[in-house]
């Protein structure tokens, strides 16, 4: 199985030096973050679509008279649990 990241949210590390750390120690710890971001930019993709899980899409129902879960699909016309996802979810909001 394969890790998916949201790259956008990784940003270049923040380095706080602190007053005890030599020119040498600072430009070693830049260059391994600098390895790291270059690692993360360059690793393999996957052609992969956020889903939306039927408790929070708009065609989700709860339903205290159904059979499974509780809930009540609209596009689907049948229950469906909260964890389902499918090709019509639309996000609440």
């Amino acid at each position: 199985m394969c890790d998916l990241i949201d790259r956008s949210k990784l940003s270049t590390a923040e380095i706080k030096i602190l007053g005890q750390l030599n020119r040498e120690t600072c430009q070693i710890i830049v260059s391994v973050v600098d390895a790291i971001q270059y690692m993360i930019d360059s690793a393999p993709t996957v052609d992969a679509v956020e889903v939306v899980r039927c408790e929070n899409c708009l065609h989700w129902r709860r339903n205290q008279r159904a059979i499974i879960g509780g809930c009540f699909c609209e596009c689907l016309a049948m229950c469906r649990p909260a964890e389902f996802y499918c090709a019509y979810g639309k996000k609440e909001g």
